[in-house]
């Protein structure tokens, strides 16, 4: 049976190679992949760049142009780091999307730096506040005629509900070696059942926020966001879900006391979108063989699970 996440089109090292040559004039002495996701291949160049290409067709091109569209405006305004586009590549008969590079972000990803759950007020104020920050940056009107796409999808109750459904049926055996039993996850959607999404809440939000898309410095503390390839506008309590897919309590206390400007119907909905990218998440990581990753996603869902069975009563 195939697979949502199945590439559909095969980036190999020989064509990374020749594209960049061949638009940027950079010499590719060494490359080497940093890894795959649903959408996106990516790969360091000469231990300096990171060029990240499209590799699956269904909605991964419209991404990317957004992602370039929107990501130079974010860093020129943000205080925190994140990717500087500086090489766009264009569509070539050899590969007919666009594809971008950037200088390397120092520090690594979250998710090898130490085991979930996180219990660290420091990191937890200051990615709080880098999400105020980013949440607040005034929406530019070219940009919201340029955006590509339909975004409405993203939170949508009913098609996210048939979503987790579909692939708790199809993984089963994943989920039960994760130690999760399907039924009871798949009474726990009935939670949600009356969700409602305020559509006029708009902002710039990074859309995949998770914590292999986060960067720690040496000292632990939060470095840059990466892999901005779900970037669109839309609403805020899609980006605070990371609170509960990476603190314990205590922390994600810290987290919405420094990002301040939430209520209850956004949180309702940051705890939907943790429950179900963890869902959705949980069977690919496992497929790919992802462990660090794998045990990150399995706490992020146990999280979640905990907090839908304490009834908000955290929020109050």
């Amino acid at each position: 049976m195939s697979n949502i996440w199945d590439k559909t089109i095969d980036i190999r090292e020989a064509l990374v190679s020749e594209l960049i040559l061949s638009q940027f004039k950079l010499k590719t002495s060494v490359i080497k992949s940093l890894g795959e996701g649903y959408d996106n291949s990516a790969f360091l160049v000469n231990d300096k760049f990171v060029f990240r290409f499209v590799h699956r067709e269904q909605l991964s091109p419209t991404c990317m142009a957004n992602e370039i569209t929107l990501l130079p405006y974010l860093f020129e305004h943000l205080s925190f780091p994140l990717p500087n586009l500086t090489m766009i590549g264009r569509p070539t008969d050899i590969y007919p999307f666009q594809f971008a590079g950037y200088e390397i972000l120092a520090g690594k990803l979250l998710t090898e730096h130490q085991a979930p759950l996180m219990e660290d007020p420091a990191f937890a104020t200051i990615l709080g506040t880098w999400l105020k920050e980013l949440h607040a940056l005034p929406i530019l009107s070219t940009h919201k005629k340029l955006i590509q796409g339909e975004h409405d999808w993203r939170l949508d109750v009913s098609y996210r509900t048939q979503s987790m459904l579909e692939t708790i049926t199809q993984y089963r055996q994943y989920f039960i070696d994760a130690g999760f039993e399907p039924e009871i996850l798949i009474k726990k959607i009935e939670f949600f059942q009356d969700l409602k999404v305020d559509k006029s809440r708009e902002c710039y939000v990074h859309g995949d926020l998770y914590a292999k898309h986060i960067l720690v410095k040496e000292n632990g503390l939060p470095a840059g966001l990466i892999d901005w390839g779900d970037i669109h506008i839309g609403d805020p309590a899609a980006d605070l879900s990371i609170g509960i897919m990476i603190f314990n309590e205590t922390s994600l206390n810290c987290f919405l006391n420094a990002y301040t400007n939430y209520n209850k119907e956004m949180l309702d909905i940051a705890l939907f979108r943790a429950f179900f990218h963890s869902i959705l998440s949980l069977p690919y990581f496992a497929q790919i063989g992802e462990t660090t990753t794998s045990s990150w996603v399995k706490a992020a869902l146990d999280n979640a699970i905990r907090l839908i069975d304490q009834k908000e009563s955290i929020f109050r």
